[in-house]
């Protein structure tokens, strides 16, 4: 079958492309970008007056499946992605069972290729303490058997590897295998308690301390999961002027909310780490701007109701994202703040793949049409309406000029808001 995306405005930041052109897909792929005429082509849509880009690869995601279906589901929060843009998503360890072994990491792999509307691809846990928040636990995952049965990222989710000893052992197995590793950097004796949970030292001494240690030890491949204050970055960026082969990823909460959030939004707006102020805010912005931050990520964290609407110290963290982020970070980056589209897409798109070794990202001739068409559509964020089972974001009611109007999946539209016409 032959598509074509007609009279869009084509933006590949991996080739630095950026013209009004026409997109040619032949059975899932990418056949060309140019002047294409459609007397022989199955399906045409119109893109005029819309962006035609690679689909966002998303590397932060909480999927909740298996184990926690009542806050989302495979099904569901992947179709909340694509409605976001989404094309690839890497989900998180902190299900039940626990991705700490080969059967269960592939067990939830062949889930996901049945179920997930986009790409997915499951993480495994570095240890076997991320559900019992065993603090002193020394106990790794089987790293070497699901490194040999193809795994490739590791992480244990919002459990810091608080022992010494667990994260030289790992960085040791990052020198030995292919693999990468993310890391959350806060204090586990800092976070769950008011008030030192939300002072910004609660991440930046964690990764003071961790980087210490890869500069004594090494290790290759190190991610450093949203990072939010200001001394995170000068520390990243000396890291990385120094030679360290670790990256970082930030997420759409940092760049928008400051820490007063809380008393707008209540538990809607925790997050760990916690927000902080407008000074963190553009030093993120400008460790996005200059590489030491290195990408964006939605870290979509599902929770019910039930869940947030407690007190705050005892409300779980995390918001969902993975519908919005785009929307958001156009309507503040490229449209308030002047960013170009190609700025922003390089940081959802070739960046993420070529960081963690994933296809797409990129329009080029032979790879999978795996495309976002967006608009630059002002509406309104509306909770009721997202295909997630879970509600908990602060952005309700939010006007944003930039929507998601169509998703494409190796060519198979799996979202379409219906205003692009179909020929």
């Amino acid at each position: 079958m032959k598509t074509i995306l007609k009279n869009g405005r084509v933006i590949d930041p991996a080739s630095q492309l950026d013209q009004m052109a026409d997109v040619l897909i032949e059975d899932g792929k990418i056949l060309g970008i140019g002047s294409f005429e459609a007397v022989n082509a199955e399906r045409i849509f119109d893109c005029r007056g819309m962006m035609v880009a690679p689909g966002i690869i998303d590397v932060h995601v909480h999927l909740r499946d298996p184990g926690l279906t009542h806050k989302a589901t495979i099904a569901t929060d992947s179709y909340a992605a694509a409605k976001g843009g989404a094309t690839t998503i890497v989900a998180m360890a902190n299900v039940i069972p626990l991705p700490d072994n080969v059967a269960v990491h592939r067990m939830i792999t062949e889930r996901m290729k049945k179920e997930a509307r986009v790409k997915a691809i499951q993480v495994a846990s570095l240890t076997r303490s991320i559900q019992s928040k065993n603090l002193i636990s020394k106990e790794l995952s089987d790293i070497d058997e699901l490194v040999a049965s193809g795994v490739e990222i590791f992480s244990d989710d919002g459990n810091v590897l608080m022992d010494m000893t667990v994260l030289y052992n790992v960085l040791m197995k990052t020198k030995e295998h292919n693999m990468i590793i993310l890391l959350h950097e806060e204090d586990e004796h800092m976070k769950w308690y008011g008030p030192t949970a939300f002072l910004p030292s609660s991440e930046s001494s964690i990764l003071a301390r961790d980087l210490e240690l890869i500069r004594d030890v090494g290790g290759r491949r190190i991610h450093f999961q949203h990072i939010s204050t200001r001394r995170s970055v000068e520390l990243i960026r000396q890291a990385k002027a120094d030679g360290l082969h670790i990256s970082a990823e930030t997420c759409p909460h940092y760049l928008l909310l400051t820490r007063e959030a809380r008393d707008i939004y209540g538990a809607n707006a925790k997050m760990a780490p916690c927000l902080q102020t407008q000074d963190d805010i553009e030093a993120l912005i400008e460790g996005l701007d200059d590489g030491t931050i290195n990408i964006i990520v939605s870290d979509h964290a599902p929770h019910t109701q039930e869940d947030k609407n407690t007190e705050l110290v005892k409300a779980p963290n995390g918001i969902i994202g993975v519908e919005v982020m785009f929307p958001l970070l156009l309507h503040e980056l490229v449209h308030k703040r002047g960013f170009s589209y190609s700025w922003l897409l390089e940081k959802l798109t070739i960046k993420p793949a070529r960081l963690f070794g994933l296809r797409g990202g990129t329009l080029a001739q032979g790879q999978a049409a795996d495309i976002c068409v967006f608009s630059d559509r002002l509406w309104t964020i509306r909770a009721g309406e997202f295909a997630s089972i879970s509600r908990n974001t602060p952005y309700d009611g939010w006007e944003v000029r930039g929507c998601v109007e169509m998703t494409m999946v190796d060519g198979n539209v799996v979202y379409s808001s219906d205003r692009i016409e179909k020929q």
